[in-house]
């Protein structure tokens, strides 16, 4: 029997490297193999940022922006709806996962969606989101970022440079909230001083306008994470270079438009419209939006009812607590408590759906205002 070669071995293990855990395929990110401009492909896509942060942002492939391996991969218009799309096969039980968008190269990170739980799933999935009517115009950087349930407490994150043209005007109806109102994203376990705790589904603390929950298995963040855990900038040149070519000084940065601070409360201007659930599915899932949940789902037993935590008589709270109130643009929905003890709004239920609150996991959900006669139709049933 001949022994393999070197040169098969390396194939074999290189094989094995890049089916290890989950990448981002679509939109392409920066040096990976599913973009067609790499021409130094990085073998190790699927690997978490290093623990020390210093490969923050993009495992440092951002320093790629400028050159020919940095050409945008896709065109988006603002207020249209896109999709983003997780493969591999080691999920570690899923966890949570943003999308989020990046106006200086990196340097600063604004939400488009959050997915808590089941983010992502075994092979290929795909997660929507909607480009704000008031996204400026110009190359972004775009990343998706996941915290893995189970295992090591590690951070993943994949970027690619999408062109945004026709932006920076007015909301349109119907349309995301405004860009200038979403939160930062969510940073962890990369020496920043916060991390999330292993087994549980990360609910971020400030999540942002459009968010999707699909966990009865979550936990607040552990550490100093404040309302969007901050990390510092990186110093030019303290990243590692992926290749020669990465070296290179961007020629032309991405856009930096000016844009206000965020407002103590989230703007959500609009509210949910009431339209069939929206799933992301795969060959082994399908994914339910938090405000529209299916009457299938498990049904948690004795939930409390409405508003079943209450903010301390001075008006502080627990960071990282959650509780069900009146949304701001009608209806029920709830509320998350930031790192100064403020409570400000996270979500919308449904059209006429009602919020509960799951005191086994300490999180909120939403579900039918028939819900109690559907849990009488399930409890009869199983005798």
């Amino acid at each position: 029997m001949k022994t393999p070669s070197s040169t098969v071995l390396a194939v074999l293990f290189l094989t094995c490297l890049t089916k290890a855990h989950m990448q981002m395929s679509d939109p392409p990110p920066l040096l990976s193999k599913f973009n067609k401009y790499t021409t130094n492909q990085d073998y190790d896509m699927t690997s978490p940022l290093h623990a020390d942060g210093s490969n923050y942002p993009c495992k440092g492939h951002h320093q790629v922006i400028g050159t020919s391996q940095g050409q945008p991969v896709a065109q988006w218009t603002p207020g249209h709806s896109y999709s983003m799309t997780i493969r591999g096969n080691t999920a570690h039980n899923g966890g949570s996962c943003q999308a989020s968008l990046s106006f200086d190269s990196g340097n600063s990170w604004k939400v488009l969606h959050s997915y808590i739980g089941n983010c992502p799933a075994m092979g290929d999935s795909k997660f929507e989101f909607t480009l704000p009517g008031d996204t400026p115009s110009g190359q972004m950087l775009f990343a998706w970022t996941w915290f893995n349930e189970v295992g090591n407490r590690e951070m993943y994150m994949n970027c690619a440079v999408i062109d945004i043209q026709g932006g920076g005007g007015r909301k349109k109806r119907g349309a995301a909230s405004l860009m200038t109102s979403r939160p930062d994203m969510f940073v962890a376990n990369v020496a920043n001083g916060c991390g999330t705790a292993e087994g549980k589904d990360v609910m971020f603390p400030d999540p942002g306008p459009d968010v999707d929950v699909n966990s009865r298995n979550t936990a607040p963040p552990v550490g100093k994470c404040g309302a969007s855990a901050k990390f510092p900038v990186m110093q030019p040149g303290s990243a590692p270079v992926p290749s020669n070519s990465a070296s290179k000084s961007p020629s032309s940065p991405l856009s930096d438009p000016s844009s206000p601070k965020l407002p103590p409360y989230m703007d959500v201007s609009q509210p949910l419209a009431p339209k069939a659930p929206n799933r992301v599915t795969n060959s082994s899932m399908t994914w339910y939006s938090m405000s529209h949940p299916p009457t299938t789902s498990p049904i948690p037993a004795n939930p409390s009812p409405v508003n079943s935590i209450q903010p301390s008589p001075s008006g502080s709270c627990m960071p990282g607590s959650f509780q069900c109130t009146a949304s701001p643009s009608g209806g029920q929905g709830w509320q998350a408590c930031n790192a100064s003890g403020s409570w400000v709004h996270a979500g919308d239920c449904g059209a006429s759906q009602v919020c509960k609150f799951n005191s086994a996991n300490g999180s909120p959900y939403c579900v039918p205002p028939n819900f109690q006669f559907l849990r009488g139709l399930v409890s009869d049933a199983m005798g």
